[in-house]
């Protein structure tokens, strides 16, 4: 199964991803909770794919996403601002999720997005 990254800066939003994506086989790379450390992590490290949660310690994560992107990596947004006006902008071929998600549809999207590589 792919390696996964996950960022979210809700420490039991970030449990709750990496127990299911456990559960369902998937390696978690990391879990990174700010902004400054996913950065690092993105530039450093490899991934097959991601999960960001938008809004996290330090701003939000389309330049993670971008940067995630240029390496062909698909990603997958979680937020629960949807109506946000930059993600829209910055970020419009890029799948968006909303918080609160079930677990059925989180990995029905995670299959689809890996699918489509």
């Amino acid at each position: 199964m792919p390696n996964m990254l996950i960022v979210e800066d809700d420490f039991f939003i970030a449990t709750m991803l990496s127990e299911i994506m456990q559960d369902n086989g998937y390696d978690i790379a990391a879990v990174i909770n700010n902004f400054d450390d996913a950065t690092r992590f993105v530039a450093d490290n490899t991934v097959d794919f991601a999960l960001l949660d938008y809004n996290i310690v330090g701003g939000t994560t389309i330049d993670i996403a971008k940067e995630l992107m240029r390496k062909s990596v698909p990603l997958i947004i979680l937020t629960g601002n949807t109506n946000d006006e930059a993600l829209k902008e910055e970020l419009p071929d890029v799948v968006v999720l909303d918080k609160p998600f079930r677990e059925a549809l989180l990995l029905e999207t995670i299959q689809s997005a890996i699918g489509a590589r």
